[in-house]
């Protein structure tokens, strides 16, 4: 196993160490709770053996950290301390520790927590291979049905659309609020089942764009015209924030129009009534050959840990405002794959209670030549 060792006393994490390596593991070595926190995140360890007094970041403190991130990676944690009053080690346990050690270490019982350590980290493996299992066997289930509903339910828009636009007779008003109910969620269903296809799509490499010259301005205003009853029923003001004399980007407008659909959609989501959603865009500071497009909201918010997770595919948030639908967890992934495909990046500043910031970016076309050039070898990747 990987094992990483954290103490800020290095005569201590000398002896762990040398008991680690006689057992037959790997050690990753740490003298502070931060350089502990870093590797963490960066090698994954399948056992932390963490120091309980440290500066800085503590062991428990580690641990809380540690059990917030929520990844498919288990990581089992020995706290190991002087101190032995019990109320101490249920503390440890509370944090998130697995196992307790106290001081002087004994190297039997260092070597029976390890034991211990590799089962449960091996039947952690077992879970998260079952878990990823289950959802190809799901994501396969909703590729194949997807397909199966694109025709009827084109021949459904078609034939609503045709009642809308009073070919087949005069309606009368409750008549035309609900063929309008009808439509509107005929168009839901049509958008959750163009997202599976190109959720399948994007797993096998064919989710492709094809980018050219134009601005995004009149793509974001179009975007909240259309949601703009959406938000008006959850009394949620949406405002537009357009820098002027922005730069033409190079965009595939169906595809962007499905990110910002899907971002402002969210926004209205998780937002409360009486909320505020801001979606603009502007050149990036970061980037002078990109320009940068956020939704912001006054919505919930999320912690860090859901924040790693948000583009993660099938995943879904538990913080939705009250009476929302929940989705099928593709939306955000799926805005990921499209933005990438244009040779963007997007990411999420949020904070619980105060709201969520999605930012994504787009390349900037220098020139027609030059964009039609990018555009050619983007087609030929």
């Amino acid at each position: 196993m990987k094992i990483l060792l954290a103490d800020d006393d290095l005569v201590s994490r000398f002896v762990l160490q040398r008991a680690v390596e006689q057992l037959g593991h790997e050690c990753l070595l740490a003298a502070d709770g931060e350089q502990a926190w870093q590797l963490v995140r960066d090698c994954e360890p399948d056992v932390l053996v963490s120091d309980w007094m440290m500066p800085g970041t503590d062991g428990p403190e580690l641990c809380r950290r540690i059990r917030a991130l929520r990844t498919p990676h288990y990581t089992y944690i020995v706290l190991l301390t002087s101190l032995s009053e019990r109320a101490d080690q249920l503390a440890g346990m509370k944090a998130g520790a697995d196992d307790y050690l106290t001081k002087p270490l004994d190297p039997f019982a260092l070597a029976a927590a390890l034991v211990a350590a590799s089962r449960v980290t091996s039947l952690h493996v077992e879970l998260e291979r079952f878990r990823s299992e289950q959802l190809d066997a799901r994501e396969q289930v909703l590729s194949h049905v997807s397909h199966e509903l694109r025709t009827p339910l084109a021949v459904i828009h078609g034939f609503v659309s045709l009642l809308r636009d009073g070919i087949g007779g005069p309606l009368t008003a409750p008549q035309s609020e609900f063929v309008d109910t009808v439509f509107r969620n005929t168009n839901l269903l049509r958008r959750m089942v163009d997202d599976l296809i190109a959720t399948g799509q994007a797993q096998v490499g064919k989710l492709w764009v094809d980018p050219a010259p134009g601005a995004v301005g009149p793509l974001i205003t179009g975007v909240v015209s259309g949601l703009a009853a959406a938000a008006a029923a959850k009394s949620v003001t949406v405002e537009v924030e357009l820098c002027r004399n922005l730069p033409p980007v190079l965009v595939d407008d169906q595809r962007i129009e499905q990110v910002l659909t899907n971002l402002l959609g969210n926004a209205l989501k998780f937002t409360p009534a009486g909320g505020r959603v801001v979606i603009g865009a502007r050149p990036d500071d970061r980037h002078p050959d990109a320009v940068m497009v956020s939704v912001a909201d006054t919505g919930v918010g999320m912690a860090e840990a859901e924040s790693m997770q948000v583009f993660n595919r099938l995943y879904q948030g538990d913080h939705s405002a009250e009476g929302s639908r929940k989705g099928l967890g593709l939306g955000l992934y799926l805005c990921q794959q499209l933005v990438s495909a244009h040779g963007g990046e997007i990411w999420v500043d949020s904070e619980v209670g105060k709201g969520s910031s999605f930012s994504f970016t787009l390349p900037v076309a220098c020139s027609v030549e030059t964009a039609e050039q990018e555009r050619t070898a983007w087609r030929a990747s």
